[in-house]
């Protein structure tokens, strides 16, 4: 999981149909009284393509929870704060989210608003979590564990397929990260300052490959900025670059 950048701008439609509510709020008092027929124009609002597609590009298209990208690119319009205990808040841009349907499933009506969990687009998560053994914990040092360890189970972010996924990665990253190391053993050990080049550049061109994987349009990308950072080979390669590069 990773921080979202969602647009300030509120989808044109959404204000709309979010105009419409509060006129039908203001009319029968809430949303209850409100008649089922009108009450049901309203989920057109957050389903327009307008909508869906301002809140679906602001994350590359991933789910805002574990950063998947689903299948034939399928997402859904999530509600932080269920939209079943949260009616008024149906249409507010700041309560959407881009999320997988298993993630959407998982988090189903849990009440966020008395059981917080992490909003990516409200909280940078990345001081939350950490990664060991192919699942996602609480990190140490995280400003609230008992928030990232929810967060977890709510939306099961250590499902077997999101397990396995990461395997595939780190073991990717397991190899561009060998790769590195080889390339610092044979730039030290450069007997001509034509080779010592060669292999300098080709070095930061692995060092380049590794760090596209941190991306924000990357999958996983919050998996593999923690790889990167507890790499010793890969931070002991930028830094032998840095100081070549200073000389």
């Amino acid at each position: 999981m990773i921080y979202i950048n969602k647009p300030l701008e509120i989808p044109q439609k959404l204000i709309e149909y979010e105009q419409l509510l509060d006129n039908a709020l203001q009319e029968y008092g809430k949303f209850d009284n409100i008649p089922e027929e009108l009450r049901n124009i309203f989920s057109r609002g957050y389903r327009h393509d307008d909508v869906k597609n301002s809140l679906f590009n602001c994350n590359h298209h991933k789910c805002a929870y574990c950063e998947t990208k689903p299948y034939g690119g399928y997402l859904e319009v999530e509600h932080f704060l269920p939209k079943s205990l949260y009616p008024e808040l149906t249409l507010k841009w700041d309560n959407l989210l881009p999320s997988c349907e298993e993630c959407n499933k998982n988090k189903s009506t849990h009440d966020t608003g008395l059981e917080p969990i992490i909003n990516p687009c409200q909280i940078d998560p990345e001081p939350y979590f950490n990664y060991e053994f192919l699942s996602i914990y609480p990190s140490d040092y995280a400003p609230n564990s008992e928030i990232a360890e929810r967060t977890i189970q709510v939306c099961n972010l250590n499902r077997p397929r999101l397990v396995k996924a990461r395997m595939e990665i780190l073991e990717a990253l397991t190899n561009y990260e060998r790769v590195i190391k080889d390339y610092v053993q044979v730039l030290n050990e450069s007997d001509t300052e034509r080779k010592r080049q060669i292999r300098l550049r080709k070095l930061i061109e692995s060092i380049e490959i590794i760090e596209k994987h941190t991306e924000e349009t990357e999958l996983y990308s919050g998996l593999c900025r923690t790889f990167l950072r507890k790499s010793i080979y890969c931070n002991a390669a930028k830094e032998l670059v840095q100081d070549i590069q200073t000389i």
